[in-house]
């Protein structure tokens, strides 16, 4: 199943159900959860309660999941715990760090990511084996076959039990090539914890959490645990909210009316040269309508606008500034957009562009009704060597107002 034809929301939906139907038992995984990502931790099979004397048994035999569990819980000092003392911990423990967690067959908790960050909770929790655990850390960053996981996990390890050991600089995680379960893990450690996690292939003008974003809904779903499923899901909902919150402070600055009036004055503006462009193929040898000067621009523009918007009023005065007044070419009044329109020719390129525009600016923003103003600039001789720095050198909030260059057509 792919993530292509959902939105954002149902994606969410649809990583939470497989978080819950794969982290269905108790483990360190889904105590991982429960302590990190306020999943529910599934009771004992049978149980009412969430643990068994069974359970502190194992936990007392120093049994490395059962401790990690516990560990989790001891962590998570505002969940209430099943043992009212960490005894049966202190005892597991003893026992633990007696046991080579190097084996052969690596089958112990120092290769078992999950298992090694609930025993780094538990020792964080009690302060006790603090320099055995920070040993068997040291030896970790040693293994060379650590996966990706792993290695993320046992920063995350060493961020929670305090290591003042240094950690060995960490390979950077690419978020083209990483999966998404670990990609996930990666930005979310990054931005829930101390760790130190360097992200490489990210495009311009882009950062990993947009990647992920995208990659999400364009890629299988299927190979991602339950834990990578849950962090994708909290991840993507941050990101939805701090997105939201965010345009939802930019629209609170300027208005809403005011944001979309701009979006569609700029998209009139870059649709500008094919108008004007038909303009000159006229039915049966008709005569052509050029665009041969700057009120030539207007007139056009005019009635572009005028096929958008109601009120589009011409040739608005604005307050003197520096002894001489201003003359808009177009006011939206009800939008409070202004509309300013160039063409240029020869004596009218990029560093006269550039200075007009800036005069312009503070013309504009002493009126009292001027809450953004966009500046089009024809430019169908590509006289304009570098449009891109035009834009965006002028573009953005410029003395209270928001300003927004456009440069049509753009040279290639």
């Amino acid at each position: 199943m792919t993530g292509l034809g959902l939105t954002t929301g149902l994606l969410i939906e649809h990583l939470t159900r497989r978080a819950e139907d794969q982290l269905s038992r108790r483990s360190p995984e889904s105590a991982f959860a429960a302590c990190f990502l306020g999943k529910t931790l599934p009771p004992v099979t049978g149980q009412s309660s969430t643990v068994d004397s069974g359970e502190s048994q194992a936990i007392e035999r120093g049994e490395a999941p059962l401790l990690s569990m516990e560990g989790y819980r001891l962590w998570r000092a505002s969940v209430e715990s099943p043992f009212a003392s960490p005894q049966p911990w202190g005892k597991g423990m003893d026992r633990l760090s007696k046991r080579d967690p190097f084996a052969l067959d690596r089958q112990t908790f120092a290769f078992r990511p999950f298992e090694l960050v609930g025993v780094a909770a538990g020792v964080a929790k009690t302060g006790a084996h603090a320099e055995w655990l920070n040993q068997v850390m040291s030896r970790i960053d040693q293994d060379h076959a650590l996966s990706l996981r792993q290695q993320l996990l046992l920063g995350l390890a060493r961020s929670i039990a305090r290591s003042q050991q240094p950690a060995p600089n960490a390979r950077p995680v690419d978020v083209n090539s990483t999966s998404l379960g670990d990609l996930a893990l990666a930005i979310w450690l990054k931005t829930e914890f101390d760790t130190s996690i360097r992200f490489e292939g990210i495009p311009s003008g882009s950062h990993e959490l947009q990647v992920l974003l995208r990659r999400s809904l364009l890629e299988p779903l299927d190979g991602i645990d339950g834990v990578g499923s849950l962090i994708l899901a909290k991840v993507a909902r941050d990101a939805i909210t701090t997105s939201v919150s965010e345009a939802a402070a930019e629209a609170g600055k300027l208005g809403l009316r005011t944001n979309a009036a701009v979006r569609e004055v700029v998209a009139i503006c870059r649709r500008f040269d094919a108008s004007a462009r038909q303009l000159l193929r006229r039915h049966a040898n008709r005569p052509s309508l050029a665009i041969t000067d700057e009120y030539d621009v207007q007139d056009l523009l005019h009635s572009l606008l005028l096929s958008r918007f109601d009120d589009v009023r011409p040739e608005e005065w604005t307050p003197s500034y520096a002894g001489k007044n201003a003359r808009a070419d177009f006011f939206l009044k009800p939008e409070e957009v202004f509309v300013e329109a160039k063409k240029t020719r020869n004596g009218l390129r990029d560093r006269e562009v550039i200075e007009q525009l800036v005069i312009d600016v503070d013309y504009y923003r002493r009126h009292s009704s001027c809450r953004a103003l966009v500046c089009f600039v024809y430019d169908p001789d590509h006289l304009i060597q570098n449009p891109a720095a035009v834009e965006g050198d002028l573009s953005g909030i410029r003395n209270g107002i928001l300003v927004q260059v456009v440069v049509c057509p753009k040279t290639v």
